[in-house]
């Protein structure tokens, strides 16, 4: 009975699941890590055990990834499991979606980073060589962490009824507040100022997921291509992004930047890209 029923709502049995064993370890960890206000005025508490609390911010991204394990175990579709094991493996995808995966996500935050710049930012520290460095370890934190639910398993299922570009939306929309409560720990906002800084950050990631799946279709749904694309992402967002953050940098300009630059990236690919984007 179970089984049937979770097989009839897939998809929403999945947002469930990703969101209920994300959720178990950064609810936690929001709540009891210390703030980035206390770790600035008490370095002390770096060394201390209060800092294994962040293990649950690791832990937490491998969620979506697990959710679609776990559902694609419960109901019989090991064949499907199998399928996108072999599909997150390295393969020969030609140089040009190399290039994507890897140089877009970084050089769509640029624009606020140049805005940063322009109004006088400190640049001290940041390194873009550090940034493709970081790549490397959030290929197997928030890339093979999140990539098998979100492209993989959701938007996979998505498409066999909706067209790619509804099917982005969707998926969009719940990998963004999927993010809330490590936003909220990490966001210095309160109030209606956070719920405008998350709205604005939850149309960042549809922005992307439509261009996640722009770049998952195009490479024969590979999904590590878009695993490789997550990483680029995530590392440009802890260094970039967190320097254009409106309580780093004084503004809100570079972050809406920011958010305007990966914006009009989605719409061009959707716009040179119609008839993919819109056809079942």
């Amino acid at each position: 009975m179970l089984a049937t029923l979770v097989k009839k709502h897939s998809t929403a049995a999945f947002f469930v699941l990703a969101y209920l064993i994300t959720w178990a370890f950064w609810i936690p960890f929001a709540i009891f890590a210390p703030s980035q206000s206390e770790l600035a005025s008490n370095p002390g508490l770096r060394n201390s055990p209060v800092m294994l609390t962040f293990v649950l911010q690791s832990l937490g991204n491998y969620g979506p990834t697990l959710a679609a394990i776990l559902l694609w175990t419960f109901t019989g579709k090991r064949a499907e499991l199998k399928d996108a094991f072999k599909r997150v493996r390295p393969h020969r995808a030609s140089l040009f979606w190399y290039i994507v995966a890897l140089l877009l996500p970084i050089g769509m935050q640029l624009p606020g980073l140049f805005v940063y710049a322009l109004l006088g930012g400190n640049m001290a520290g940041f390194s873009i060589v550090g940034v493709f460095l970081l790549i490397v370890p959030f290929i197997f934190v928030s890339g093979l962490g999140e990539e098998l639910g979100w492209r993989g398993y959701a938007l996979t299922n998505l498409q066999m009824t909706k067209s790619p570009f509804i099917s982005s939306l969707i998926v969009g929309v719940f990998w963004g507040v999927w993010h809330l409560p490590i936003i909220y720990y990490f966001s210095s906002q309160s109030g209606l100022l956070f719920l405008v800084f998350f709205a604005l950050y939850v149309l960042f990631l549809t922005a992307a997921s439509i261009i996640f799946t722009w770049v998952y279709n195009a490479t024969d749904k590979s999904l590590w291509m878009v695993v490789l694309m997550h990483a680029a992402t995530t590392a440009s967002g802890n260094t970039i992004l967190l320097l254009v953050l409106p309580s780093a940098a004084g503004t809100w300009v570079p972050y809406i930047v920011n958010v305007l630059s990966i914006s009009v990236v989605a719409v061009l690919v959707v716009a040179l890209n119609r008839t993919r984007m819109f056809s079942r």
